[in-house]
């Protein structure tokens, strides 16, 4: 599943995630050997990465910049979750301070 209708359905006016990297945004890395990990890498944003958090399911995509990741657990759809919907308030929280200080928010 992409995660456009979850970010667009929590930020439907992308005020608080203006920008989001999915599978295209990603590379893989052979570091730990094997075939290879998928990992997304925030410095190809060209952005200050101390305002920069990457919310993820899986931990392997955050390992470029750990310290910038917030590991979410993967969404099913089901209503009745909550998951997604208790993170706004980090959202407003991490729209207003730098990434450390959000980061302590959750």
């Amino acid at each position: 599943m992409n995660a456009t209708p979850i970010a667009e359905k929590l930020d439907p006016y992308a005020a608080y995630m203006p920008y989001r990297l999915y599978r295209d945004a990603t590379r893989l890395d052979f570091s730990a050997g094997g075939g290879g990990v998928t990992v997304k890498d925030l410095k190809y944003l060209n952005r200050d990465l101390s305002k920069v958090i990457m919310l993820d399911t899986n931990p392997d995509h955050a390992l470029a910049q750990p310290d910038n990741a917030l590991i979410i657990p993967k969404w099913t759809g089901d209503g009745n979750e909550g998951g997604l919907v208790a993170l706004i308030p980090f959202l407003e929280c991490a729209s207003r301070v730098d990434r450390w200080t959000a980061l302590r928010c959750r």
